[in-house]
Protein backbone atom coordinates (compact mmCIF):
# COMPACT_ATOMS: atom_id res chain seq x y z
CA UNK A 1 0.00 0.00 0.00
CA UNK A 2 1.20 3.54 -0.74
CA UNK A 3 2.75 5.71 1.95
CA UNK A 4 1.04 8.85 0.62
CA UNK A 5 -2.57 9.32 -0.41
CA UNK A 6 -4.45 12.38 -1.64
CA UNK A 7 -8.02 12.30 -0.36
CA UNK A 8 -10.49 13.49 2.20
CA UNK A 9 -9.51 10.91 4.83
CA UNK A 10 -6.50 8.64 5.40
CA UNK A 11 -6.78 4.90 4.83
CA UNK A 12 -8.00 2.93 7.82
CA UNK A 13 -5.15 0.43 7.68
CA UNK A 14 -3.71 0.57 11.20
CA UNK A 15 -0.83 2.86 10.30
CA UNK A 16 -0.47 6.34 11.79
CA UNK A 17 -1.14 9.10 9.23
CA UNK A 18 -0.55 12.86 9.23
CA UNK A 19 -1.60 15.42 6.61
CA UNK A 20 -0.51 18.47 4.68
CA UNK A 21 -1.94 20.62 1.90
CA UNK A 22 -1.51 18.66 -1.32
CA UNK A 23 -0.92 21.88 -3.29
CA UNK A 24 1.52 23.95 -1.22
CA UNK A 25 2.69 21.52 1.50
CA UNK A 26 1.50 23.72 4.39
CA UNK A 27 0.11 22.23 7.56
CA UNK A 28 -3.59 21.52 7.70
CA UNK A 29 -5.99 21.91 10.60
CA UNK A 30 -9.33 20.27 11.27
CA UNK A 31 -12.25 22.65 10.84
CA UNK A 32 -15.62 21.82 12.40
CA UNK A 33 -18.54 21.87 10.00
CA UNK A 34 -20.56 25.04 10.62
CA UNK A 35 -23.77 23.43 9.39
CA UNK A 36 -23.94 20.68 12.03
CA UNK A 37 -21.66 22.29 14.62
CA UNK A 38 -19.11 19.50 14.27
CA UNK A 39 -21.56 16.80 15.31
CA UNK A 40 -21.81 15.17 11.87
CA UNK A 41 -25.55 14.68 12.17
CA UNK A 42 -28.84 16.36 12.97
CA UNK A 43 -31.07 15.13 15.76
CA UNK A 44 -34.55 16.54 16.26
CA UNK A 45 -34.52 15.09 19.79
CA UNK A 46 -37.82 13.29 19.40
CA UNK A 47 -37.27 10.16 17.33
CA UNK A 48 -34.05 8.11 17.35
CA UNK A 49 -34.81 7.04 13.78
CA UNK A 50 -34.66 10.67 12.62
CA UNK A 51 -30.92 11.17 13.11
CA UNK A 52 -29.66 12.26 9.70
CA UNK A 53 -26.02 12.70 8.62
CA UNK A 54 -25.01 16.22 7.68
CA UNK A 55 -24.95 16.74 3.90
CA UNK A 56 -22.11 19.29 4.05
CA UNK A 57 -19.57 17.12 5.91
CA UNK A 58 -20.98 13.69 4.98
CA UNK A 59 -21.45 12.89 8.65
CA UNK A 60 -17.79 13.38 9.62
CA UNK A 61 -18.27 16.61 11.58
CA UNK A 62 -15.61 18.55 9.66
CA UNK A 63 -12.63 18.43 7.36
CA UNK A 64 -8.94 19.32 7.01
CA UNK A 65 -8.11 22.77 5.64
CA UNK A 66 -4.83 24.40 4.53
CA UNK A 67 -3.43 26.70 7.23
CA UNK A 68 -1.96 29.10 4.67
CA UNK A 69 -4.17 31.80 3.22
CA UNK A 70 -5.62 31.17 -0.23
CA UNK A 71 -3.40 33.72 -1.99
CA UNK A 72 -0.17 32.16 -0.66
CA UNK A 73 -1.30 28.60 -1.35
CA UNK A 74 -2.30 29.43 -4.93
CA UNK A 75 0.98 31.27 -5.61
CA UNK A 76 3.30 28.65 -4.07
CA UNK A 77 2.50 25.14 -5.27
CA UNK A 78 5.03 22.39 -4.64
CA UNK A 79 6.91 21.24 -7.73
CA UNK A 80 4.64 19.01 -9.78
CA UNK A 81 1.52 20.08 -7.86
CA UNK A 82 0.66 23.15 -9.94
CA UNK A 83 -2.51 21.47 -11.25
CA UNK A 84 -3.72 20.37 -7.79
CA UNK A 85 -6.51 22.57 -6.49
CA UNK A 86 -6.38 24.25 -3.11
CA UNK A 87 -8.31 22.17 -0.61
CA UNK A 88 -6.89 18.76 -1.48
CA UNK A 89 -5.23 16.98 1.42
CA UNK A 90 -2.20 14.71 1.17
CA UNK A 91 -1.95 12.05 3.87
CA UNK A 92 1.43 10.47 4.63
CA UNK A 93 2.50 7.64 6.92
CA UNK A 94 4.11 8.74 10.18
CA UNK A 95 4.59 5.26 11.62
CA UNK A 96 4.16 1.84 10.06
CA UNK A 97 2.73 -1.21 11.78
CA UNK A 98 6.25 -2.51 12.43
CA UNK A 99 7.07 0.66 14.40
CA UNK A 100 3.95 0.54 16.57
CA UNK A 101 4.75 -0.90 20.03
CA UNK A 102 3.17 -4.29 20.68
CA UNK A 103 2.62 -5.41 24.06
Amino acid sequence: MADTVIGRDPPNDGREWDAQCARCGSSVARVSCPTCGGEGFFDDGEDLDSIDPCDDCDGTGGWQECCSDAEWCEANPMQGREADARGKVEWFVVRTLAEVPHG
